[in-house]
């Protein structure tokens, strides 16, 4: 589960994805406060039969509440998170982002859109790569979806 970005490019009025930027998605439990995983094999965050979570943070020991869905990365997913886009705190869930071009190259584009057609300025979509402490940069320049 997961959502596609794109360099949005419009043509006569209408907005079509461009280049691939990459794709967000849902990470399960973070520790905000240390920015670590409470996967005990983070490197597997998306693979939930080797994720092994923990219920508190290894570093700090804050215990992980499960939010409601409208508030959680799975539900950002879904589209039930309606909450502005942005960094939380404490021990919650987490997006990760998986670049398919070089995050430096971002600085050209101008307008984003995601796959369900909603456009982002530059601005905008910096908020949404601060809800994706977890990023990967092994997929840049393949295709994928």
């Amino acid at each position: 589960m997961g959502t596609n970005f794109y360099e949005a490019v419009e043509t006569d009025g209408e907005i079509s994805e461009g280049k691939h930027i990459g794709k967000m998605s849902a990470a399960g439990r973070f520790c905000w406060d240390c920015s670590i995983s409470l996967s005990k094999y983070s490197g597997n965050v998306h693979d939930s039969a080797t994720a092994d979570w923990g219920d508190k943070c290894p570093r700090c020991k804050k215990p992980w509440k499960q939010e409601p869905l409208e508030d959680s990365a799975a539900g950002r997913m879904l589209g039930f998170c309606k909450k502005s886009h942005g960094r939380k705190t404490g021990v919650n869930t987490c997006c990760s982002f998986t670049w398919a071009m070089m995050p430096e190259d971002l600085r050209d584009v101008q307008k984003i859109v995601n796959e369900y057609g909603r456009t982002f300025t530059p601005e905008e979509f910096a908020k949404v790569l601060e809800e994706c402490p977890i990023k990967y940069l092994e997929s840049i320049g393949k295709e994928f979806c």
